[in-house]
């Protein structure tokens, strides 16, 4: 027995030891991110720093020409020094920075501030070659003399798999051929770069784990979608690759990278405590959102339909709403039980649509009910929740909206025999008051619709627009406003016109949750400023066109457009519509 009771306790004292022996994983930031937050949240660099600290972050990563006060605020928070970075090209002599004030010698001036503020680490992101004609050995002589000139410093130099693609050192094939060249060089491992140089993170790991001392945290929304967002919150298997540092012993710093977030303070918050998560052995739960696009902001979608649909549930699209339906017409080329099919085969929802449908005219009201009849088995064909009209463009008085609006219940009544709600969309021409009126066409319909037949698309863009707030028009009306167009100048949250956390706290208040993201054709804000004002008068500017008996739009349009390659312009367009995904993606008040 007292063998025995030695043994336990030799072995709880060696337990002991390992555990107090044990070492804390260090985690890191950019400054640059902290600089985001200042900027984003309106703050200083000191308050969003202190913000950010208080997060439990240990140290930031830094650039090697930031200013000395930024470094000084940043010791004086208690950030430690995780690792510098430095742009280097070593295909010139004499390469200088290319940012004004900043015209000396680049790897003197790595060397000179690694020195200054005691960084042990210099990450290295080297310059493509450009027109040079240098030879390879001669480049990698140039890479040893630094690296050595470092090393005597006591400095480790680490390349990264950066995703610049002109630079000579940024893929496996690159990195390879440094490290067989240059043994002292180390590996500063970005997790979401390799995604973006078209290779696979976790062999690239495998590859160069023995080179590994630093880590770049970066995760990106999905190969459709690139931009980067919180981490582990995305397409990179990032729970796998910091389990298996865990296991590899790895003791460097964990530093979180999230350039492009247009919510920095949440995602740089959300970061910390999803790796946190994940270094305890536990695994991070995302909830997905249901993010809808209205297709109509898809300019060229017709050149490549299927393609274009691939992409967009890609970057995180859910649902879809269509805009070019038209009684007795295929939509792409697809009757509307094919579309629904070809929709949902492409991981997406066909829930709404906006469209004129057989319209509402007051002259022939039986005729259009007979009309809409045909509108509303489409639409069931093509599992709609919603069908929203997109306006009438002339309202008249008081009289004639009266007789819009009872035909408009008519309308709505029907749509509920065949399970859709019947919605209208608004542009800003109905908050223009009416003939002889006070009272504009958005209230007017309020007021004398019912809301057990007609409801409202209500598009915040246009809302605002029509100088009226779109918070306020939600909180005003609830029950009545079930689906919103979540919309910009151009892409979401550019302009800084709207303020969407309000817009979806009121939404989420009336127990809604429905919505498209939607843009219109790129433009300047002035262009579309000007579009507005237009559109704003285009009821009363049509009624006299009406009037003088010319046809309602003659006129708008003339000539015949020159042919264009739609491939470019369709890629923009998805290029861009990926970025207002981002927008909702790392928007932390919507669900």
């Amino acid at each position: 027995m007292k063998n025995l009771i030695l043994v336990l306790s030799a072995l709880a004292v060696a337990l002991c030891l390992v555990s107090c022996g044990k070492k804390e994983p260090k985690i890191s930031v950019f400054s640059d991110h902290i600089m985001t937050i200042s900027q984003q949240e309106g703050i200083s660099f000191a308050d969003a720093a202190a913000r950010v600290k208080a997060m439990g972050y240990d140290a930031a990563d830094v650039w090697v020409f930031s200013t000395d006060e930024m470094i000084k605020t940043l010791d004086s928070l208690g950030f430690g020094h995780s690792c510098a970075i430095g742009l280097v090209n070593f295909f010139e002599d004499d390469w200088k920075l290319p940012f004004p004030g900043h015209e000396w010698n680049a790897q003197d001036l790595c060397l000179e501030f690694v020195a200054k503020h005691g960084y042990k680490k210099l990450m290295l992101v080297p310059m493509g070659r450009g027109e040079s004609t240098l030879p390879e050995e001669e480049m990698m002589r140039r890479m040893a003399d630094f690296i050595a000139r470092a090393n005597a410093q006591g400095v480790d130099v680490l390349f990264e798999d950066n995703d610049n693609l002109t630079s000579d050192v940024h893929c496996t094939a690159d990195l390879e051929r440094v490290f067989n060249a240059i043994p002292a060089a180390g590996h500063a491992f970005d997790t979401g770069n390799y995604l973006a140089n078209g290779e696979d993170a976790l062999e690239a790991y495998a590859k160069f784990r023995d080179r590994i001392r630093h880590v770049h945290l970066k995760d990106r929304y999905s190969p459709d979608n690139m931009a980067s967002c919180a981490s582990f919150t995305g397409c990179i298997p990032m729970e796998k690759l910091v389990r298996d540092l865990q296991k590899s012993g790895y003791d460097g710093y964990y530093t979180i990278e999230i350039f492009d977030s247009r919510h920095m303070l949440s995602d740089v918050e959300t970061s910390i405590r999803n790796l946190r998560t994940v270094l305890s052995g536990k695994s991070v739960s995302v909830e997905k959102k249901d993010i809808g696009l209205q297709l109509y902001s898809v300019q060229e979608l017709g050149s490549d339909f299927e393609g274009a649909l691939d992409r967009i549930a890609g970057m995180g699209y859910t649902s879809v709403e269509i805009s070019n339906y038209a009684p007795g017409q295929k939509m792409f080329g697809y009757s509307p039980a094919e579309l629904r099919k070809v929709i949902e085969n492409h991981g997406l929802k066909l829930k709404s649509s906006n469209t004129m449908g057989a319209g509402i005219d007051i002259a022939h009201p039986q005729e259009c009910l007979e009309a809409w009849k045909q509108v509303f088995a489409d639409h069931q064909a093509m599992g709609c929740q919603y069908l929203a009209l997109v306006g009438i463009f002339v309202w008249g008085d008081e009289a004639q909206a009266a007789k819009t609006c009872d035909l408009m219940n008519q309308v709505g009544t029907l749509a509920r025999d065949y399970g859709i709600r019947f919605l209208y969309h608004n542009h800003n021409m109905e908050f223009h008051p009416l003939q002889g009126s006070e009272l504009a066409p958005i209230d007017y319909m309020l007021q004398h619709t019912d809301p057990e037949a007609v409801n409202f698309e209500l598009d915040v863009y246009w809302t605002m627009q029509g100088k009226r707030d779109p918070v306020q028009m939600i909180r005003q009306n609830p029950g009545r406003i079930l689906v919103l167009h979540i919309k910009d100048y151009y892409v979401l949250g550019e302009s800084g016109k709207l303020d969407y956390k309000a817009i979806f706290d009121a939404f989420y208040e009336t127990g809604h949750s429905d919505y498209f993201v939607e843009m219109e054709p790129e433009s300047t804000m002035e262009q579309a400023d000007q579009t507005a004002a237009f559109m704003y008068n285009l009821s009363e500017y049509l009624a006299h066109r009406q009037a003088g008996g010319q046809r309602a739009g003659a006129g708008l349009a003339s000539g015949q457009a020159e042919p264009v390659d739609p491939a470019p312009i369709l890629a923009k367009s998805l290029e861009d519509i990926a970025k207002s995904c981002c927008f909702i993606l790392s928007a932390p008040f919507v669900k």
